[in-house]
Parts: structure tokens; sequence; C-alpha cells
């Protein structure tokens, strides 16, 4: 990934590139400290720390990197120092990752001119390499497996908490680092809530359960989301109508996936399924994200993105319909674009209704 930063250093004139958040840490170095400062130039990169984490830097085995134990003092004067043994003129950093008084005593170490590079790293993490589609392959088996464990589980008399607990104690003993965002288990009418929290709400026969769970897998996230009948009774016929409309929704925004299609024009795929119905007021969020380091990156899947799908790029569809105080449907998959290629990483995961 260093190359990637490389050519952002010879596009735009730069003397140095300076990260110190750790999603980029992560990505770049695989580094998982709480505390560090990673400067790439276009001959090498160092990652600097302290002592608490000089051990676990040195373990990384990244090419081309190498690692400085910073002493006691400022830890970007210090690795700068040792870095780079010329003054700096143009230093290029993640605006959007930085405080204004972040970027303060960045310009008060650096003296340097900032150069805000953050829409060509974005740009940079939406393309995927095979490593990294390695790393996002084996977070969604995991994902998968998490989901066809918890499959087993639903039944009337169970609590969403019950679940929330199981999913997250499953995810980790089966390897994840951390669940990639706090699972959402919303039953009945909570499931007309998006992002709806879990709750001490008994699970009853019939209605509908939207799990919506990703793990993150040696710093790679994956995002999946399942709407399912709980056993016991058949769901409305109400209920049954806008499951069938969410999952055409869903096949035609797959259907018209691949490179070159844009992001905008995917999202009005699906919405235009669910406006037809007449639900189109009730689908209220975009049809997807990319998704990698962070379980939401560029590309953005939605009415206002001018986003171009590339070879390399990884998002989901997730179209959905939510009726206050009744309940909601919502079918998520995420999708590999590789070698002209369109995979679908969540194939393995029962989908219908009940």
């Amino acid at each position: 990934m260093l190359d990637k930063v490389q050519k952002i250093i010879n596009d735009s004139n730069l003397d140095i590139v300076v990260f110190s958040d750790p999603v980029h840490l992560l990505w770049l170095a695989g580094f998982s400290g709480s505390t560090g400062v990673l400067l790439v130039s276009d001959s090498g990169a160092v990652l600097g720390v302290d002592f608490r984490y000089h051990e676990i830097a040195e373990d990384l085995k990244v090419e081309n990197l190498d690692v400085y134990c910073a002493p006691t003092g400022n830890l970007l004067k210090n690795t700068l120092d040792y870095f780079f043994k010329k003054k700096v003129e143009r230093v290029g950093y993640l605006a959007s990752r930085n405080s204004q008084n972040q970027k303060e005593s960045l310009q008060k170490v650096l003296n340097a001119e900032l150069v805000a590079i953050d829409h060509e790293i974005n740009f940079a993490r939406s393309q995927k390499n095979k490593s990294e589609i390695v790393g996002l392959v084996e977070s969604s088996k995991l994902n998968a497996d998490l989901f066809n464990h918890i499959r087993e589980m639903v039944k009337p008399g169970i609590s969403e908490r019950d679940l929330a607990a199981e999913i997250i104690s499953y995810a980790v003993k089966k390897g994840a680092s951390k669940m990639a965002f706090d699972p959402i288990v919303a039953s009945g009418k909570n499931a007309s809530r998006p992002h709806a929290s879990f709750t001490d709400k008994i699970l009853e026969p019939g209605e509908p359960l939207t799990l919506d769970l990703g793990v993150c897998l040696d710093g790679w996230s994956s995002d999946m989301t399942r709407t399912w009948a709980v056993p016991g009774k058949k769901p409305t016929e109400g209920l049954l109508k806008i499951f069938d409309i969410v999952n055409s929704a869903k096949k035609e925004a797959e259907s018209h996936l691949a490179i070159g299609a844009s992001g905008h024009d995917l999202d009005v795929s699906a919405r235009d399924v669910i406006k037809k119905f007449g639900y189109g007021d009730f689908f209220g969020h975009s049809l997807g994200h990319g998704i990698g380091r962070e379980v939401h990156e560029e590309p953005r899947l939605a009415q206002n993105s001018k986003d171009i799908m590339l070879d390399g790029m990884a998002v989901t569809i997730e179209p959905g319909i939510y009726i206050k105080d009744k309940y909601g449907v919502r079918i998520e998959d995420s999708y590999l674009i590789v070698d002209k290629k369109v995979i679908n990483l969540g194939i393995d995961v029962f989908s219908d209704f009940f």
C-alpha cells in the first residue's frame, strides 16, 4: 500500500506524507497501537512509536518500512528528525482526520505547507489489491459463519440482548478482534428503525428480525444484513409484500453492478423498484457504500454520488423499507468487483424470509 501513497507524493510534488490516525496506520503499516506516526517519502517510510509499542511494531515486517522507537518528547518531531534530514517544504496530510488543534500542531512542528490529500487517499483505498481482497474475503467468511450460527438460535422467547451477546461472543471466539460496528438486532416494531440498538425485547412468532452484523478480522471489516421471520407463525401479508419488494430492488441493483456503473445509477435502479410499488418515502437512506479497513468507505452508492465502479472495489447493496411502529425489512450483501467479475460475499447465508 505504500506504493499508492508514493504515487500521490510524486503526482502532487510533496516531500512527505504524515499519518497519525489509527485507520491509516493500520492500512499502511498493519499497526493497531493507540499512538504512532507514519512518515512516507518517495523512497521509503518510517513508523515512529514510543517504548510501549516498539516490540509490536518491530514484528510488523512490512516491506520498505523502517521502525523507529522515539525517545520521550514530541513523537512527530523526533521521527521526522530521524527520517528526513533536509527541510520539508510540502507535506501531505489528511484534513478530515486532524482537528484544527492537530493541524496547528503539525504546522508548528513541520513549518511547511500542508497539502490536504484526503480525496487522493480515499480513492487509493477504494481500489483493493490482491492482499486486501483476501482480507475482505476472510472477514466475510467469518461473518457468514456468524449469521449461520445465530440463525439456529432465532426462536420465540429469546431476547434481542441475548442474541447480541452471543453474536459478540461467537465472533471473538472464532477470531475476530472486535465487531466492525455495534450489532443491530431489531425485532418486531424495532425493525422499522434502520440503526436500532438491541433491547430486552423478547422475540415473538411471525414477526421480523433484522440482523445487521459485521466483524473485524485482521483489521478488515465485513457487513451483511438479513431480515428473517421468527419461526412459529406465518408472517402477515403486508410484511411478506415488502420483503419481496426489497429483495427485488436488491436483485435489480445487483444486475447493474459492474465496472463503469455509477453510484448514482445503482442507487436509482433499486430505488425505482421500491417507488414503483408506492414505498419510495419509506426508503430513506442510500443504497450502499465501500468497505475495507473501515465499514464505511468510498465509493458511495447514493442519489448524489458521482463515484464510478472500478476494478478492485468492494461495495455493499442494502435497500430497505421501514414502516414506523409496524415493521421494517433490509437485505444487504457485500460485493467485490474483480477481473471484470462481481462476487457476492454473502451468497452462503440464508436470505429468504422464512
